[in-house]
């Protein structure tokens, strides 16, 4: 299964750009992938 962490954000639509990373996180249960959502961090860039 895939398990999606992502903390509310309410001044998402007062920033810009207003764009997402993800980043796949370690995990110790088989056949799961975790991944964190958030804004970008230095370093992160996003594609589309």
């Amino acid at each position: 299964g895939v398990i999606v962490y992502k903390k509310p954000d309410p001044n998402i639509w007062n920033r810009s750009p207003r764009r997402n990373c993800c980043r796949v996180m370690k995990t110790k249960e088989p056949r799961t992938m975790e991944v964190d959502v958030g804004v970008c961090k230095e370093g992160e860039f996003s594609e589309i």
